[in-house]
């Protein structure tokens, strides 16, 4: 039985506020989870970065891959970290390496087939910040295929949420998307959030829409890795 790995990166709302009450649980043993250096069975949430962790996009991203691939597995890598800013995900930085070191433990495990990528709410203060978000992480995608000794690895972006116009500290999340679509990167793909709902905050996606988006998510890079 393969193991098909997934590198979980990003800020909140890759990490996932969605309470879980809000979904039925997805409980499937295909569906791993890196812990401690080892797989076991996924479940919910996935990130342990924050004591806000509850659904987030991986499971239902995960879900519709292990019916596709029917009897392999999925093991998730999650590295997502809630509040950061690209900053701390380029070369050197302190989350970058720690991801980086995470799924170089895992490689022996499995064969990585991709990497998720949920980021940009705190660089979308200003048309500066967000400028110089776009240079970094073009930046960040080259250099991570590189140490991963992979430069055709599958990436894939997920768009900021659209509520994010009301939300004044996020106010140039529009410029964020807008380079996340058009992103000078091959085996890239961009997933649009459009018509997701927060949680209530103005900032986090609910449970559903977390679910539906990890759906997005999966049929992308299906649609992706099938064409290229």
């Amino acid at each position: 039985m393969k193991r098909h790995l997934f590198l979980l990166i990003g800020q909140s709302n890759m990490a996932g506020f969605g309470p879980l009450e809000q979904v039925k649980p997805i409980r499937d043993p295909r569906i791993e989870v890196l812990r401690n250096g080892s797989f076991i069975e996924a479940t919910e949430p996935l990130h342990q970065d924050h004591n806000r962790n509850g659904i987030g996009l991986g499971m239902s991203f995960a879900k519709v891959l292990a019916d596709h691939w029917v009897t392999d597995r999925i093991g998730l890598i999650p590295c997502a970290v809630s509040g950061t800013a690209i900053k701390r995900w380029v070369p050197g930085a302190d989350l970058y390496q720690r991801a980086l070191r995470k799924t170089q433990q895992a490689l022996p495990l499995g064969t990585l087939r991709g990497v998720l990528w949920l980021q940009g709410e705190a660089d979308a203060a200003t048309q500066k910040t967000a400028a110089k978000h776009a240079l970094l992480f073009e930046k960040m995608v080259h250099n991570l295929r590189n140490d991963l000794g992979d430069a055709h690895l599958p990436f894939i972006s997920g768009g900021l949420g659209d509520f994010l116009a009301k939300f004044r500290p996020c106010r140039r999340f529009d410029l964020i998307n807008q380079h996340y679509q058009q992103a000078n990167l091959t085996n890239y793909a961009f997933v649009s959030s459009v018509g997701l709902n927060h949680m209530g905050d103005g900032v986090h996606f609910d449970s559903p829409s977390l679910r539906t988006l990890g759906e997005r998510f999966a049929q992308t890079y299906l649609t992706l890795t099938l064409t290229t």
